[in-house]
């Protein structure tokens, strides 16, 4: 009987320490709240923590990637989660891009409220066409941001740049 009870105590503990494990690796899909000045945003991902960090800052936030491949210049590390995909591209140890594929782009048109992105004042619209948002100069933290749109103008893909100098 005490064997019994040791065995299902330890079973338990395994699972409780698979879940948190798995809550780390797949970066909750909770919404957070972004607040910065009188403005508040539900945000699906806050990609304005990821800007220049490190890589090991990286795998620290995210946990293990599911996907890892090289490119003359950067590492990419990739984690997939059920509403959308998330690919780091590293360069000189920092994250330089951050690149966002969406599996559910109904209802997200806000590139900025949605990734917890504040303008700055010194943004500027370089878009031209009506399929693509493309924004340089966006604030201290984010260099450009392209947004890839739908037909009916939600979000699709969206790449957010931090460091330029991997196209110097």
């Amino acid at each position: 009987m005490k064997m019994m009870k040791l065995i299902l105590i330890i079973v338990f503990a395994v699972i409780i320490l698979l879940a948190i494990n798995m809550n780390k690796s797949t970066n909750a899909e909770v919404e957070t709240a972004y607040d910065n000045s009188d403005i508040k945003y539900n945000c699906l991902v806050d990609v304005e923590k990821y800007s220049r960090i490190s890589r090991d800052q990286l795998i620290d936030m995210m946990g293990v990637p599911s996907k890892f491949s090289e490119t003359n210049k950067t590492n990419i590390y990739t984690y997939e989660n059920k509403n959308y995909n998330l690919e780091f591209e590293v360069y000189d140890n920092k994250v330089v891009i951050c690149s966002i594929e969406l599996s559910d782009t109904s209802n997200l048109f806000d590139p900025f409220g949605t990734f917890g992105i504040i303008p700055g004042s010194n943004m500027i619209n370089a878009s031209t066409i009506d399929s693509l948002l493309f924004y340089k100069s966006v604030n201290d933290k984010v260099a450009r941001v392209k947004c890839f749109l739908n037909e009916d103008g939600s979000i699709n893909y969206m790449i957010v740049t931090y460091d330029l100098r991997l196209y110097e």
